[in-house]
């Protein structure tokens, strides 16, 4: 079920799989900093309002450079939150652009608070797969 759409990403609930799915548009090379984070709240809004154990990312088509003060603020701001409401798991499903997973590693590495379970896959069949374990 659609829940959320901007010209950058669609969010999905998938409630078969217990998840919250960004799927992000190529249109992401032109995003800036603060539709950035504006995004990332509102998904955290979706989070608390669905209260999925998952999330999947699928940034196949993702372009957006995470820069290093984003980084720093997905690692207090947004990355805690989400676990504390209750995201067990977190799939990322890689982008073929070498930069773009570069700075989205970086991000997940910045979180320092590893309670949680981040995987990067292939494509999203693996990732449900990796959530029904």
């Amino acid at each position: 079920m659609e829940i959320y759409r901007n010209k950058y990403v669609k969010f999905i609930y998938d409630a078969k799989n217990l998840s919250i799915n960004y799927y992000w548009s190529a249109k992401t090379k032109y995003m800036s900093d603060e539709e950035y984070k504006k995004v990332m709240l509102i998904g955290i809004d979706y989070v608390k309002k669905f209260n999925p154990k998952n999330l999947l990312a699928d940034q196949t088509n993702y372009k957006f450079i995470v820069t290093p003060d984003l980084q720093s603020w997905n690692a207090k701001e947004t990355l805690p939150e989400i676990f504390k409401i209750g995201i067990v798991k977190y799939a990322i499903i890689e982008s073929d652009d070498f930069i773009t997973m570069l700075s989205m590693e970086q991000t997940m590495e910045e979180d320092q608070n590893k309670k949680y379970k981040i995987m990067f896959f292939n494509n999203e069949k693996e990732a449900k797969e990796w959530f029904k374990k």
